[in-house]
């Protein structure tokens, strides 16, 4: 172990973002982690962690990583100084138009895109027929993830955009990212991207069954990807899937404090690597 793995980490780990993975830090770790439920008075405990680690930090910061959903993230970062420095969530640079402009020769899923502020679908339906047929795939821009990225039927498209604005209370302003919908494939495979290369990654299916092993041609872009993103923004998580013409895609960047755990990640790898870049 080099000096700076025996540096410790407090990691602050949100149950709900484990999806049921194992989490367990090494014997010889110098790490710990604390635990916490949403479903239990997730604020008190919160301000309780942040108390502890004030008082026992001696005077000195404590270092922490948080892994938490992304409600929880923002209200760590109104409320909690010392909690805040462990949240990993670049926003901006994770809002879809930028991290389009970041490919670096990996091609994007929805690569036919545009974007327009939410107001602005309703009055273009028939230019959307047009361009991408009876069918339209639809997502925040923002990182933030004001609503689920889902499919929409144009002759749908006033009820369901009312229905999101409503449940969503969203405002018009908002920017969408719109492409034509598309089959893709069941299996899409997460990697976690920390100091140039892959620190973890594990495949995950969205009927809830085991993923099938992750294509060589993926591993191989998310290796390359890891690389380019390091002279970008780093660290972050990368979603791939393989495209109906054979390619790897990317289907998405994440937060790596806000996205969530899959059967087959090694949790404490990722830790230690995150350990190693900030160092």
């Amino acid at each position: 172990m080099n000096d700076i793995d025996k540096l410790s980490v407090t990691v602050v780990l949100q149950e709900e973002i484990c999806r049921d993975v194992p989490v367990a830090l090494s014997k010889d770790s110098p790490h710990r982690i604390i635990r916490f439920s949403s479903e239990k008075n997730w604020r008190e405990h919160l301000a309780r962690i942040e108390a502890h680690l004030l008082s026992a930090g001696g005077g000195h910061p404590a270092r922490v990583l948080c892994f938490v959903s992304l409600d929880v993230a923002k209200y760590i970062r109104h409320h909690f100084p010392l909690l805040r420095r462990g949240v990993i969530l670049q926003e901006e640079d994770l809002a879809f138009r930028s991290f389009a402009g970041w490919l670096g020769g990996v091609r994007l899923l929805n690569e036919s895109y545009f974007i327009l502020p939410l107001d602005e679908l309703k009055k273009r339906k028939e230019q959307l027929r047009r361009i991408y047929g009876q069918r339209i795939f639809l997502r925040p821009d923002s990182s933030m993830k004001q609503f689920a990225g889902q499919v929409i039927h144009l002759d749908d498209l006033e009820f369901e955009l009312n229905s999101l604005i409503q449940v969503h209370h969203l405002t018009g302003d908002l920017l969408v990212v719109v492409d034509r919908a598309r089959e893709i494939a069941e299996d899409e495979y997460r990697f976690w991207l920390v100091g140039g290369g892959i620190a973890t990654m594990a495949g995950y299916n969205h009927r809830q069954v085991q993923a099938k092993p992750c294509p060589e041609a993926i591993h191989q872009a998310a290796e390359r990807y890891a690389r380019w993103m390091e002279a970008v923004i780093e660290p972050v998580v990368a979603d791939f899937v393989m495209g109906n013409d054979g390619e790897p895609r990317l289907v998405e960047l994440n937060a790596v404090s806000t996205s969530g755990f899959y059967a087959g990640m090694d949790a404490n790898a990722l830790i230690v690597a995150m350990n190693r870049l900030f160092a």
